[in-house]
């Protein structure tokens, strides 16, 4: 058996000294301060342009280190922070501008933002509302502000600020879907129906105004209309897993039984997560007496409902702010739960892709590679590891494993002495060394390090 111990570590932050300056020089540090605050901003810029922003945060870091009152710089550096998963961070820049720029609505549009990502809503509206109060002529801060209020079920005052976003962009499509979806939970079908088909006509391929027309039409009975929309949807986005669930329950309803049953296997195909499509088409095959199939897609469901809700929170995360590298992270984590490791693979790629020095991501993706007989992308996952964080003693053991299921014992044995040297108690390691020497016929050696294992295994 080989051990490995594989959790996130975080350094502590540490703080800055400020040192006095002298008067006279005053002028001149400023002065060159200035200039160097705007090549960190412009370089911050190049980065975030390329998608490099644990590059482009640390130059707007510096950008603002070296002139603390350069507003535009903690606005972007809010910016940046929101997009990297970090909304609390982002919050105190979005404040700083605030303070330096009491009069600039933008610095309250980031602030709502940053408040509406942490679900403080009623921070965000205040902050939303004073923006509008100092420019209302920016149709993104109604619009925000009716998220923030369709969140809180306040649909009336939602439909309010929609109505005034659509006067300043009324050939916006995605506004126009939101109001239908304040219609439709509020029981206005006919109205939501206007809306989406208007979002629809602004932007045909608009894929999601198809589906909701598809799962209203279904609802007030109108099936010709939504499987028609529902079709529609799926040109449009044919991966759509939803709308072919939809789609299969109407089909059920014409008493297609064979068209929804594969309406309900083409959704399982194209996003495994979806628990309503293992549900349905169980119970059509326990219907038709096919009960072992019947029972293992029920089960399937079952699993797929402790972890749907989890799910769901992180695409839609992920909806608003693509580039958020926890929510991939965090996708990872619970499709590699369900059995689904490409799928966790693909979610810790871009999680990496936005920030490379992601531990936990990177690590897991290893270990991944690793279950999965992968050992040279496993061994280059964990030596990237080792060069963002060279005192990770669990990366040092892993890839000694790694090492030894490649036949490599020499170099295992060198990752696991320099996982000793880092922690001279990382049981795992002793235990892992001791396996290579015994392989290796260094009896006396592996019996010695078994030994440290188990005293080690008995301490507290």
């Amino acid at each position: 058996m080989l051990h490995s111990l594989l959790r996130e570590i975080r350094s502590p932050s540490r703080g800055t000294q400020v040192q006095r300056v002298p008067f006279f020089i005053w002028g001149t540090l400023m002065w060159a301060c200035g200039d160097a605050s705007e090549v960190h901003y412009d370089t911050c810029n190049r980065h975030a342009e390329e998608g490099r922003y644990v590059q482009a945060i640390a130059e707007c870091r510096r950008a603002v280190a070296a002139d603390s009152s350069y507003a535009e710089a903690h606005l972007l550096l809010a910016h940046l922070l929101l997009k990297h998963g970090q909304p609390e961070l982002a919050t105190q820049h979005c404040q700083q501008v605030i303070e330096l720029e009491p009069q600039r609505a933008e610095g309250y549009f980031s602030l709502g933002r940053t408040f509406a990502r942490q679900r403080r809503n009623d921070e965000a509206e205040v902050a939303y509302r004073q923006a509008i109060q100092l420019d209302s002529s920016r149709a993104a801060t109604y619009h925000q502000l009716a998220v923030v209020l369709i969140d809180d079920d306040r649909y009336a005052a939602a439909g309010d600020a929609l109505q005034k976003a659509l006067s300043l962009q009324p050939k916006n499509a995605i506004m126009q879907y939101s109001l239908g979806m304040i219609c439709e939970r509020q029981g206005q079908y006919e109205a939501a129906i206007a809306h989406w088909q208007q979002a629809a006509q602004l932007d045909s391929s608009y894929a999601q105004a198809h589906y909701q027309l598809g799962q209203i039409f279904a609802k007030i009975g109108r099936g010709q209309e939504a499987e028609a929309s529902l079709r529609a949807a799926l040109r449009q986005q044919p991966a759509h897993a939803k709308a072919r669930i939809a789609l299969g329950q109407v089909l059920l309803q014409q008493g297609q039984l064979a068209a929804a049953a594969a309406a309900w296997q083409q959704a399982i195909a194209s996003d495994p997560f979806e628990p309503e499509a293992f549900h349905r088409l169980g119970a059509l095959y326990l219907r038709q007496g096919k009960e072992a199939e019947g029972e293992q897609l029920l089960a399937a469901f079952a699993r797929l409902q402790t972890a749907s809700e989890e799910i769901g929170h992180y695409r839609y995360l992920l909806q608003l702010y693509p580039e958020d590298s926890h929510a991939h992270y965090n996708l990872g984590v619970l499709y590699a739960d369900q059995g689904h490791p490409q799928a966790a693979i693909a979610e810790y790629r871009k999680a990496l892709s936005i920030n490379p020095a992601d531990l936990s991501a990177r690590n897991n993706l290893a270990n991944i590679l690793l279950k999965q007989g992968r050992l040279a992308e496993a061994i280059q996952e964990y030596e990237t590891i080792l060069r963002y964080h060279p005192l990770y003693v669990r990366a040092y053991n892993n890839l000694g494993i790694t090492y030894m299921r490649r036949g490599q014992l020499d170099a295992a044995a060198q990752a696991l002495q320099k996982a000793l040297k880092i922690d001279p108690n990382f049981a795992d390691a002793h235990y892992n060394l001791g396996l290579i020497y015994l392989k290796q016929g260094q009896t006396a050696r592996g019996e010695a390090a078994m030994a440290t294992y188990q005293h080690l295994q008995t301490q507290p």
